[in-house]
C-alpha cells in the first residue's frame, strides 16, 4: 500500500498534493510504501487480572500538596495549569526539592529529581531556589529529544513548561510527543510533572486530549490577594479535593480561607461562588445565566419581596442551572442562616430540584472545603439537607 507524508509538517494523504492542505507548502509530498507481505500480527492473548495492591507513593512533606494529590505514583503524569504568575514554577520547585530529600524506599538511596524549564534562565531558576532555601538538578532544554534522554537517568522529573519545549506548528506533532512521553514515563517507572498555559477562558491551552491521556490535572488559579487556590480536577489515585496556598516571602505556603456564613454554589469547573440577595437585588457573584434571569425574578418575588432585576458582578456563563438553586435559596433563607452552606441541584420548571451534571464530584470537592452541603442528593453523610423542590427551603 502507497501513501503520500509531507516532509514539513508530517500530513499523511491517500493521494498526492502539490500544496500541503494542513501547511500551505508546495512540493512537499514524498511517496510511502509499506510492504505487501509482512509479517501478520500476533493474535491479542487475555489474561486474568487479580487485585494488587498501590504501590509506594513518594510524599513530599508538603502537607497541602499531599493531601491533594495522596503523593506522586511512579509511572504516573501529573499535568499542573494556572494563570501566568500564579506560582506554578515557584510550587513545583519547591516539590522537586523536597522530594530530592527523600529517600527512596527500596536502597534508602535519595530520589533522583530533576527540573527542566523551556521558560526561566538558569539564574532566574536560581533566585527562586533562593527564596525556598534548597538545591535541585537543572537543566535550560529547547529540544525535545533531550529531554526525552534525560527522563531515563532520573526517578522524579518536573518540566516547565510543555508548551515552551515544543513549540507545536500542529497539534498532530503535539499528540506524538505527548504520547511518546507518556509511554516512555509508564514504561520506566518515572514521575512526570508538566506545566501547561491556560487560555482565555481559563482551560489548559493544550489539546483535550492531554487532559485526558495524563493521571492527574491540577489547576491553580487567584482567590484573593496573594492566596491562590489549587484544585485537583482529575486524580485517578484519590479523590478530587482543593487546597489554599498562601504566598508569604517570595514562596507559597499552606494558607486558608475564611469563605464566612451565607450561601454557596459549586459551578462545573469547581469554581465556589456566593449567591446573595440584597437591597431588593439578586446579586451573584462570578456567575451569570441571562435565560434563567427572568425565571428566578417570576419564582423568588412569590415567597420575598425582591422588586427589582438581579445583578451580577464579573459575569460567568454556567452551562448548567446549578446556580439557580442557591439564588433561590439566597432569596429565601438566606438571613435565617448562621453557616456557610453549599446548596447544589438542577430547578425544573415546576419547581423540582433534580440533581445537577456530576453532582457527587461537586458535593464531595465543598465537603473539602469545609462546606455544609444542601443537595437533593441525600445519601452522602455530609449532606446536611434534603431538599426535592422548592417549598422544601421556604
Amino acid at each position: 500500500m502507497a501513501y503520500y507524508v509531507c516532509n514539513k509538517c508530517g500530513f499523511r494523504s491517500i493521494k498526492w498534493y502539490g500544496k500541503c492542505p494542513e501547511c500551505g507548502e508546495w512540493d512537499t509530498f514524498e511517496e510511502v510504501r509499506e510492504e505487501a507481505d509482512a509479517p501478520r500480527k500476533k493474535r491479542l492473548k487475555a489474561t486474568r487480572l487479580k487485585p494488587k495492591k498501590t504501590q509506594d507513593k513518594i510524599m513530599t512533606g508538603f502537607a497541602a500538596i499531599d493531601e491533594l494529590l495522596g503523593g506522586f505514583l511512579k509511572g504516573a503524569v501529573y499535568l499542573f495549569y494556572g494563570e501566568p504568575g500564579v506560582g506554578k514554577t515557584t510550587l513545583l520547585l519547591d516539590i522537586a526539592v523536597r522530594v530530592s530529600r527523600t529517600p527512596t524506599y527500596s536502597n534508602q538511596a535519595l530520589i533522583k529529581t530533576l527540573f527542566i524549564s523551556s521558560e526561566e534562565s538558569e539564574d532566574r531558576i536560581a533566585q527562586k531556589l533562593e527564596r525556598i532555601n534548597g538545591e535541585v538538578e537543572f537543566v535550560f532544554a529547547s529540544d525535545v529529544e533531550e529531554v526525552f534522554s534525560l527522563i531515563s537517568d532520573y526517578d522524579f522529573v518536573v518540566l516547565d513548561s510543555l508548551p515552551a519545549l515544543l513549540k507545536p506548528s500542529i497539534s498532530r506533532e503535539f499528540a506524538d510527543v505527548i504520547n511518546s512521553l507518556v509511554a516512555l514515563v509508564r514504561k520506566e517507572n518515572k514521575v512526570l510533572v508538566i506545566t501547561d498555559h491556560i487560555t482565555k477562558a481559563g482551560q489548559s491551552a493544550g489539546p483535550k486530549f492531554l487532559e485526558h491521556i495524563v493521571d492527574v490535572v491540577v489547576s491553580m488559579s487567584w482567590y484573593t490577594y496573594r492566596r491562590v487556590v489549587v484544585k485537583a480536577l482529575k486524580n485517578r489515585f484519590a479523590p478530587l479535593e482543593a487546597k489554599v496556598l498562601e504566598w508569604q516571602e517570595g514562596k507559597l505556603v499552606e494558607g486558608s480561607v475564611d469563605f464566612g456564613r451565607g450561601i454557596y454554589t459549586v459551578d462545573e469547573k469547581l469554581n465556589v461562588l456566593k449567591v446573595d440577595v440584597r437591597a431588593g437585588y439578586g446579586v451573584v457573584t462570578n456567575m451569570v445565566d441571562l435565560r434563567l434571569a427572568t425565571y428566578f425574578l417570576k419564582v423568588v418575588k412569590r415567597y420575598k419581596n425582591v422588586k427589582g432585576g438581579v445583578f451580577f458582578a464579573h459575569p460567568y456563563t454556567l452551562q448548567d442551572s446549578g446556580g439557580l438553586l442557591s439564588l433561590f435559596a439566597a432569596a429565601l433563607v438566606g438571613d435565617r442562616l448562621k453557616e456557610r452552606v453549599v446548596f447544589l441541584g438542577n430547578v425544573t420548571p415546576a419547581g423540582e430540584i433534580l440533581p445537577s451534571p456530576d453532582e457527587v464530584v461537586r458535593l464531595e470537592f465543598a465537603h473539602s472545603l469545609g462546606f455544609k452541603v444542601a443537595s437533593c442528593l441525600g445519601e452522602a453523610d455530609f449532606v446536611v439537607k434534603k431538599v426535592g423542590d422548592l417549598i422544601d427551603m421556604v
